[in-house]
């Protein structure tokens, strides 16, 4: 049976050790070392010892160099090796973040927040160098490895690190005294990549039960306080969307139950909206009260200062028609006032359901808020214009004769249809039909003001809330709509996270035991 190749070995070997370097890469990738270490390899040595020559060897990325003294700070290389897929970096520092495309441009990136002192390399102990190498001045459990990075003068020369690694092994296969440690695999950079990668194989096999004994150990225990946070939305899009149906439904059905007064916060909206029409009324009463005297001196000014051709008895119907439109329009004030505070106090407590309602949802109470807003500032015009409506209406000074001849007589019964007011055809009875008349104003303002007022602020505002909130079912950003920001929700969405991670974790090392079971 033949020996295998080289070549063979090395994919034997890569096909080996890949499955747990890959499997590091993706409990890397998935945050796991949020919760756990993870199994790695730290380069450790003086000021000028040859860490970053030995790491850009490795690594085969080109690291700065620096001739004095210049700043360091600990650098950290995550390598990853992914089939068919080109090279890429990505450097992070502070708050930067670079992408890269070429291997020769992480140098002039990483300059600019670390910089190195060039790398020296010993020479004329030959002799010495090879006793510690095998390992007999000071052994070491995994022995030595021996490397020849790149010179300064080879990097100003432009030399790549491909090229330095192949005078690499022709420098140790030329040297008199080092080239017998190719064949002992004690140097190259090669060699040392291969006992690294062993090493680093071994070192996470070995901790691999550990590892999964953490990881069930942490997931049993942040399920467990997972349950101590129920509610809240789901995390796949189907069951959001159920979700997201049911909180809105909530919303409009707390919105319609609001109306039809039979939810009570703190304050009870329908007592409130009592009192400020109680006022309302109490102006209209007042307007009453002061008409009589009002009409009376009227017919008196008129008699000592425009009577002339008239005969006694004859009336005056413009300077008449002048004392109600007087009298009608300063009612327009305090309606406008009633419809002012009424729809504050109807805003206030739909503010009041969303922000019961989205509690945990400060974008969905955001949305809530500013069409509640916006759609009682549009309400609060129509209802101002059907107002005015009616007050320009009531200024023509028009009632049908019946209702009229009923508010002269109303301890009399009348037949249906008789309108004889003959009897108050007379200058005496003049404040008397006009106050007949007001009567009859007031009466229609006091029901109409209040009716359009509830209409339009409460019933119809509430059906369009009711409707832009459905709205929200078609948009796609359910995430940002659901998003919670209540110390309930971020624990919820933080234990979310590790559960899944950890989920993920143990399903990856269950699986890669099982392939090598």
């Amino acid at each position: 049976m033949s020996e295998p190749t080289s070549g063979q070995f090395q994919d034997q070997m890569v096909e080996r050790v890949r499955p747990y370097i890959d499997l590091i890469d993706y409990l890397r990738s998935i945050g796991i070392e949020k919760d756990l270490p993870l199994p790695s390899i730290a380069v450790v040595g003086d000021q000028s010892s040859g860490k970053s020559s030995v790491l850009e060897a490795l690594s085969g990325v080109a690291l700065p160099r620096g001739n004095g003294i210049v700043t360091r700070c600990p650098l950290e290389l995550r390598l990853c090796y992914v089939s068919g897929v080109a090279w890429k970096a990505v450097i992070s520092y502070r708050d930067k973040r670079i992408n890269i495309g070429d291997p020769s441009e992480v140098a002039g990136h990483v300059k600019e927040a670390i910089l190195t002192k060039p790398d020296l390399i010993d020479k004329g102990t030959e002799k010495d160098v090879l006793d510690i190498v095998r390992n007999k001045i000071i052994p070491l459990n995994m022995g030595y490895v021996i490397v020849k990075c790149r010179g300064q003068k080879q990097i100003n020369d432009g030399v790549t690190i491909n090229d330095a690694i192949e005078e690499e092994r022709d420098f140790f296969e030329n040297h008199d005294e080092f080239s017998s440690l190719l064949d002992e695999e004690r140097v190259t950079t090669k060699c040392l990549a291969a006992r690294l990668t062993q090493t680093l194989v071994n070192h996470i096999q070995k901790s691999m039960p550990q590892m999964s004994d953490q990881i069930k150990q942490q997931l049993w225990v942040y399920q467990t306080e997972l349950t101590k946070y129920e509610g809240g939305p789901p995390v796949d899009p189907v069951g959001k969307r159920k979700y997201l149906i049911e909180v809105i439904k909530q919303f409009n059905y707390k919105i319609d139950q609001l109306c039809r007064g039979e939810l009570k916060n703190d304050e009870n909206l329908f007592i409130n909206m009592q009192n400020i029409f109680a006022k309302w009324f109490e102006k209209l009463g007042h307007s009453r009260a002061g008409y009589h005297k009002m009409t009376q001196d009227v017919v008196n000014e008129f008699d000592q200062k425009h009577r002339g051709r008239e005969l006694p008895g004859f009336n005056n119907y413009t300077l008449f028609e002048s004392v109600v439109q007087k009298l009608v329009g300063e009612l327009k004030h305090p309606a406008m006032d009633t419809l002012q505070k009424i729809k504050d106090l109807v805003q206030k407590h739909f503010f009041v359901v969303s922000k019961n309602s989205f509690e945990n949802y400060p974008c969905l109470q955001r949305f809530s808020m500013t069409n509640i807003d916006d759609i009682q500032k549009q309400q609060l015009t129509t209802v101002m214009d059907r107002i005015e409506e009616q007050f320009e209406m009531e200024m023509q000074m028009y009632t049908q004769d019946e209702i009229f001849a009923r508010t002269l007589t109303p301890a009399q019964k009348e037949t249906p249809g008789e309108t004889d007011c003959s009897g108050y055809d007379t200058r005496s009875k003049y404040p008397e039909l006009l106050n007949s008349y007001f009567e009859i104003v007031v009466q229609r303002l006091a029901d109409q003001v209040p009716m359009l007022i509830r209409y339009f602020i409460l019933k119809e505002s509430a059906r369009i809330l009711s409707s832009e909130m459905l709205g929200l079912l078609n948009r796609e950003d359910l995430d940002e709509m659901l998003k919670e920001e209540s110390e309930i929700g971020r624990k919820r969405e933080a234990l979310r996270e590790k559960v899944k991670r950890l989920g993920l974790a143990n399903n990856k090392i269950s699986s890669l035991w099982d392939q090598s079971g």
